[in-house]
């Protein structure tokens, strides 16, 4: 093929993959920063699902939140592809700010989960996270869970 060809083959690749997120494949032992399902749990008659943001690396990773058991995060929820995301920061934005989760640590938090009828069963949540204490967005990572069944 001659360079043109390439070069708009290339182009409409990426035009035509942007419009779709596909379904992540995870490896544990090479992701930098996991964000893991644990499980449902009932908080004032709500229920919430359980995760669990972990870091392998050496350095630590920076997340927007009001704490590390409170970070911002964002659902999709998957019909025939990724749809959303849904940025939800719980409350407010009074008191987010960056926050430092240290080198191999992890932390807790929850998410409520509402099984909307017009939404599909499966949802993943997704952080953002910094290699550095910056809003740079060329810097920022997000990094999904893998598939949840909110129904179950």
């Amino acid at each position: 093929m001659r360079p043109a060809r390439i070069s708009i083959i290339t182009i409409l690749v990426l035009i035509w993959g942007g419009c779709t997120t596909p379904v992540p494949k995870i490896n544990r032992q090479t992701q930098d920063v996991g964000i893991i399902f644990e499980r449902f749990v009932n908080v004032k008659g709500n229920r919430f699902g359980e995760f669990t943001i972990t870091t392998g690396l050496e350095h630590p990773v920076w997340l927007a939140g009001y704490n590390l058991q409170s970070p911002a995060y964002e659902i999709e929820f998957l019909g025939e592809e990724w749809r959303g995301p849904l940025s939800l920061w719980r409350a407010c934005g009074t008191g987010i700010d960056l926050r430092e989760l240290s080198p191999n640590a992890s932390a807790r938090f929850t998410v409520p989960i509402e099984r909307y009828k017009s939404r599909p069963k499966q949802m993943r949540i997704g952080v953002t996270c910094w290699p550095e204490k910056s809003y740079r967005k060329d810097l920022a990572k997000v990094y999904w869970s893998d598939v949840v069944n909110a129904n179950r």
